[in-house]
């Protein structure tokens, strides 16, 4: 995990996204839900990552990243990035300087059971404030969730169906094999950097017992209590 104050984890827009929010709204609701399929036969997702999200971003990393840190430290990095890009005067950092003073992420989060296959047009999240002075954050998190879970989603899916495969052909020519067993992921070998690789392997795991990739067993450990050592992967 990047260690960035995680308020500049964003896209620019959403610096000022909230300004166009009706005045004195103290109520947000936001729904993550898959769209649509780019693959004529695949008209659903495998849910995976939020666990992992929330422990190692909302939890972990707003605490170390911010919450640890100096309001002046925080602020002034705020300032600086936005001022020469954004431009002065053309963004407001109070809400930064609130919440660091609030101490916690004002957020509910719900979500169906991950590992759940879900239609497309579903919603798998909801997330809302908690604080009636924190509606902007909702909406302010969604790039972060969106590019730590998104992938995710689409390495489990892919895990899915290509188990699938396995089970319908082994069921075919060899019943007393494990279709579990068909398919390894090699992470290692061309994603685009350690964490992806990790990521994609635990995905993967999701539908296989076999991976190449040491990494995903600690952080299935980590994240989602797997115990490697004791049971299957």
């Amino acid at each position: 995990m990047m260690n960035y104050n995680p308020l500049l984890l964003i896209d620019f827009y959403k610096a000022t996204h909230h300004e166009q929010y009706p005045v004195g709204l103290t109520k947000m609701v936001s729904y993550y839900t898959p769209r649509m399929s780019r693959l004529d036969d695949v008209d659903h997702i495998a849910f995976f990552g939020l666990q992992a999200f929330i422990k190692e971003y909302l939890i972990e990393g707003f605490q170390r990243n911010f919450f640890d840190r100096p309001l002046e430290e925080v602020v002034n990095e705020y300032n600086r990035i936005l001022t020469y890009t954004l431009g002065p005067g053309s963004y407001e950092d109070q809400k930064i300087i609130d919440l660091h003073d609030l101490g916690y992420l004002p957020l509910e989060i719900r979500a169906l059971p991950e590992g759940s296959i879900v239609n497309m047009g579903i919603p798998i999240v909801e997330m809302r404030n908690t604080h009636p002075r924190f509606a902007w954050l909702v909406q302010w998190v969604e790039c972060l969730l969106q590019t730590e879970v998104w992938p995710m989603c689409a390495y489990a899916t892919v895990g899915w169906e290509y188990h699938k495969v396995a089970a319908k052909y082994y069921g075919m020519t060899c019943p007393e094999a494990d279709p579990f067993m068909a398919m390894a992921d090699f992470g290692f070998r061309g994603m685009s950097c350690l964490e992806d690789a990790t990521r994609c392997s635990a995905s993967w795991l999701l539908s296989f017992n076999k991976t190449s990739t040491i990494p995903a067993l600690p952080y299935l450990d980590d994240y989602y209590a797997a115990d490697c050592a004791k049971n299957k992967i």
